[in-house]
């Protein structure tokens, strides 16, 4: 299973990383775009897919309002040119 097939949790015990979504390009760590086609996902840590079911998921994550807290600071994207890493990050690399 690959971490691109996201589900979000609302129980912080059974999350894989907490995730907090900022509203600057600037401040994350990974920008993401989200697809609507899992096989575009597939292998690309930059790419993420939501899924419904906890056995399509590669990582639960729980989304924190506080920056401080989480694992990863996220920046959806509308495009898909603009998605990837953004600095060095302990879990580049383990996403995929």
């Amino acid at each position: 299973m690959y971490i691109s097939e996201i589900l979000p949790v609302d129980s912080l015990e059974i999350a894989d990383f907490k995730i907090y979504y900022t509203n600057y390009k600037s401040e994350a760590d990974l920008i993401v775009y989200v697809t609507n086609y899992r096989q575009e996902a597939l292998g690309k840590e930059e790419i993420w897919h939501f899924t419904e079911y906890r056995s399509d998921a590669g990582a639960k994550v729980f989304v924190t309002e506080n920056r401080s807290e989480a694992d990863l600071i996220i920046y959806r994207s509308s495009y898909k040119s603009e998605a990837g890493w953004t600095k060095a990050h302990p879990l580049r690399g383990k996403l995929h």
